[in-house]
């Protein structure tokens, strides 16, 4: 159990990062 959890988190923590740095591009492209 633990191992397939710490399997999913860097993906879960490279999804949350894509999404943040979609998130801020859409800002800056929005806020021009």
């Amino acid at each position: 159990m633990k191992g397939s959890a710490l399997a999913i988190q860097p993906s879960f923590w490279l999804c949350a990062a894509v999404l943040v740095k979609a998130g801020g591009w859409l800002y800056s492209l929005f806020s021009l």
